[in-house]
């Protein structure tokens, strides 16, 4: 038991939640039946063993990294509290999970599955090639609600694309601050990010660009559903937490970093999905 908690540690499972809200968006914007509870516990755990054997294989092929950082040596498999061999066999069970109940959704999903699994495996190795690795980062999970759409419908819809590119800029804007903390390590062991790159002011400045780049998409999706004042105010709480990560993390101030990634992206995602779920109440006439 005690080895499993300690692998959830490893991958930070409760991050999870991130894409999860969006995802749920993508089907609730859609004009289906509700789906057999059945596919909808598929849904979840296909995006569950997703992440995880991501997370999991990011881990397994980062060791030699996260042992000469500072701010990862002390992460459970670099301690020794998880083995490699462990981190291997839950790799592979979640990968052979997340094939399986891909399967059951649909063949287009099952036939997918592996091309998922390489485009999330292959971030792990971006940042030794590219500073891009942010925006790949935001791509690979923004795939969620565009896997809502070939799952449930068998193809890919508008709002799902743009849900897609919101998750992208969002994810990318804020790796791009939390890649501040290991800029040093970074350039010193050959590994490329934008803060190690460029100096903290202009990689906060891209942070930014992304930022509102999420907020017009979201702005976008808005208006292709016709939602109204309640969606937009949600939209607007939005925003104000992202400017305040930006109060919070200065060029030559990252000791909010933390604090900026944990709390406020946490709270965005599900800030959205209630404020989406208020504004489809409202327009179905459930709420008066």
């Amino acid at each position: 038991m005690k080895n499993i908690i300690d692998l959830l540690k490893l991958i930070k499972f409760s991050h999870t939640i991130f894409a999860f809200p969006f995802a749920i968006t993508s089907f609730l914007v859609k004009n289906i039946p509700i789906p057999s509870v059945e596919k909808i516990i598929f849904l979840i755990l296909a995006m569950v063993f997703a992440r995880s054997s991501a997370m999991g294989f990011n881990r397994y092929v980062d060791y030699k990294y996260d042992k000469e950082n500072p701010r990862t040596m002390n992460r459970e498999l670099v301690t020794g509290k998880v083995s490699h061999r462990e981190v291997l066999i839950f790799i592979v069970l979640n990968s052979v999970g997340f094939i399986g109940v891909c399967y059951f959704i649909n063949i287009y999903c099952f036939v997918l599955s592996p091309v998922v699994l390489g485009l999330l495996f292959f971030y792990s190795f971006w940042k030794r090639f590219s500073a891009m690795s942010h925006l790949y980062l935001g791509a690979v999970i923004g795939l969620a609600p565009i896997g809502v759409d070939m799952a449930l419908v068998e193809t890919i819809t508008t709002g799902s694309v743009l849900l897609f590119l919101a998750i992208t800029f969002w994810i990318g804007g804020f790796d791009i601050i939390y890649s501040l903390l290991d800029k040093d390590f970074d350039k010193r062991s050959g590994l490329k990010s934008l803060p190690s790159m460029l100096n903290e002011r202009t990689a906060l400045l891209i942070s930014r660009i992304a930022y509102g780049m999420m907020v017009i998409c979201l702005c976008i999706f808005g208006y292709i559903y016709q939602f109204g004042l309640i969606y937009y105010s949600g939209i607007l709480i939005i925003s104000i937490l992202l400017i305040l990560q930006h109060i919070w993390v200065k060029p030559g101030d990252l000791s909010r970093v933390n604090q900026a990634f944990f709390q406020l992206n946490s709270l965005i995602s599900i800030i959205y999905l209630l404020f989406i779920i208020i504004e489809i109440l409202l327009l179905n006439n459930y709420i008066l």
